[in-house]
């Protein structure tokens, strides 16, 4: 990776995007084992009912939504390269 004119120039290829995906699932993987504890550290004045934090979880861990937010990284990524 490095700048040239002020654009990042990245050698994007099958593997780095491999690399990128794993990285992608890893994280998802760690916010919804620490998903209890970051409910917790919300302060109390929000008061998000449980019922609503299944529902949050629901969204937040939808295979579909993970996967159309992974594919949106990877337009933009593609955007950004033009």
């Amino acid at each position: 990776m490095f700048l040239t004119r002020g654009r990042l120039h990245l050698n994007i290829n099958e593997d780095w995007i491999s690399h990128l995906k794993e990285y992608f699932y890893l994280c998802i993987d760690n916010v919804r084992q620490n998903i209890n504890e970051i409910f917790n550290n919300i302060p109390e004045y929000f008061s998000i009912l449980e019922q609503d934090r299944d529902i949050i979880k629901r969204y937040l861990f939808s295979e579909l939504r993970i996967e159309e937010v992974f594919n949106t990284l990877l337009y933009i990524i593609n955007d950004i390269r033009k």
